[in-house]
């Protein structure tokens, strides 16, 4: 039996926001990498979830894959048609068959219409002039997301906040679309509310027969409702596969993390947590090779080396730092000198070891002279030659290399070097 046909491919899909500077000029300085560089591909009647932490590009990926936002670079297919290359006829018949309920309600409902204008809205958009006819529709749809045909001539702020997502929901399917983007929709709910609005989702998407596209940072959530599951960090999908089996025995670090992060009220079933140090790099500015690198409790060192994880965590945050920052060795000296210290080398090469958070020795002899080496080149103020030297030393394809995202089996794709 063959494969059906992708009815949304996504290949390589970028989203950046140019920065500048200068009014007349605009003088391109960086740029904000929210999406970069996406694929998935969702089939008829399925679920797919897009999981992550808040500011990993999962909201601007929805807008840019409906085209609400216009994409930097890469390709958006519903039913093998380019969308980023529609205009005009094409792109208002695409969006007859699209439709998107955003996180929250009360921003996209327009307090001056009411509930009944604003889920018709889209059919008279779309042509539907007939008003009894838009009426018709609106009340049915209305009573099938469990609101009275009577909210039709209320106002938004006279229903609750599960009552305005039902609302919002009405709206996103009246006009029968085949493609359902769902971002954050229960993220505003109380947890009573979001199990009946799941439900009620669910039953819909049987129903109209859906393609799902659900945004969440909630992962209990996603495996509710997900056939399959992508996790993205920092503009890209770092892990995707079926929804059961990602949950069960996740592949990449930091699906780890975010599984073990996932209350279990039964603590004999508790999976031991995952810690992440540090915070998510600005999309402005993401590091090199792995993006995930910096946060990462398993960042494979150089052949031969066996330093304890976190001696060498702290070592990749010590080039980290000096490829970014370098440090101020005329502060470090003078604050030195202000708590009664010397400027002397050996002192001053202890108090870089003390700033950046070193141990006193690593446990390896031969790591320990490179650190001594690097550290000594800071302390003399060449920041350069003491980052040659640890780069030198301390190589890592984590740091160096960015991993593509490749399958481990048939049905399941990861974005990770431990994986060779």
């Amino acid at each position: 039996m063959t494969e059906p046909a992708p009815i949304l491919s996504v290949t390589d899909l970028r989203k950046h926001y140019r920065l500048t500077e200068g009014v007349v000029f605009s003088r391109e300085v960086g740029r904000v990498r929210a999406v970069d560089g996406i694929s998935f591909d969702l089939y008829p009647g399925e679920t797919l979830g897009l999981v992550g932490e808040t500011g990993c590009g999962k909201s601007t990926a929805a807008k840019t894959v409906l085209r609400l936002l216009e994409p930097t670079a890469g390709t958006v297919r519903f039913d093998g048609r380019d969308v980023t290359a529609f205009d005009g006829d094409d792109l208002e018949r695409f969006r007859r068959r699209a439709g998107m309920v955003f996180q929250d309600p009360t921003s996209t409902l327009d307090p001056r219409m009411t509930i009944g204008e604003s889920v018709g809205e889209p059919l008279l958009i779309h042509g539907v002039t007939d008003r009894s006819r838009r009426r018709e529709r609106v009340e049915t749809l209305l009573e099938r997301v469990g609101l009275s045909a009577t909210a039709a001539d209320r106002y938004p702020h006279e229903l609750s906040g599960g009552q305005k997502q039902r609302a919002a929901l009405a709206r996103a399917l009246v006009l029968n679309p085949d493609l359902l983007v769902a971002d954050e929709p229960v993220n505003a709910l109380d947890a009573s509310v979001q199990a009946e609005f799941l439900a009620l989702l669910e039953d819909l998407t049987a129903e109209f027969d859906l393609s799902v596209l659900f945004i969440s940072h909630d992962l209990n959530v996603v495996r509710e409702v997900a056939d399959r599951t992508a996790v993205m960090y920092l503009g890209e999908i770092v892990e995707k596969g079926p929804t059961d089996r990602l949950f069960r025995d996740p592949s990449h670090p930091y699906t780890q993390a975010l599984v073990a992060s996932i209350p279990e009220p039964d603590p004999e079933r508790a999976r031991r947590s995952v810690g992440l140090d540090g915070e998510v790099p600005e999309p402005s500015d993401p590091p090199d090779g792995c993006r995930f690198h910096t946060r990462c409790p398993a960042v494979i060192q150089p052949a031969g080396m066996d330093l304890e994880q976190d001696e060498w965590r702290s070592v990749v945050a010590f080039r980290r730092a000096l490829k970014a920052d370098g440090v101020d060795v005329d502060e470090l000296r003078a604050r030195r000198e202000g708590t009664g210290g010397t400027d002397d080398p050996e002192g001053l090469r202890a108090a870089v070891r003390a700033e950046f958070e070193l141990p006193e020795a690593l446990s390896d002899p031969d790591a320990d002279a490179a650190l001594d080496e690097a550290t000594a080149a800071v302390a003399r103020g060449d920041v350069e030659s003491g980052l040659d030297r640890l780069e030198d030393a301390f190589s890592s394809v984590c740091i160096e290399d960015r991993p593509e995202l490749e399958g481990v089996d048939e049905d399941r794709q990861v974005a990770c070097h431990l994986r060779e």
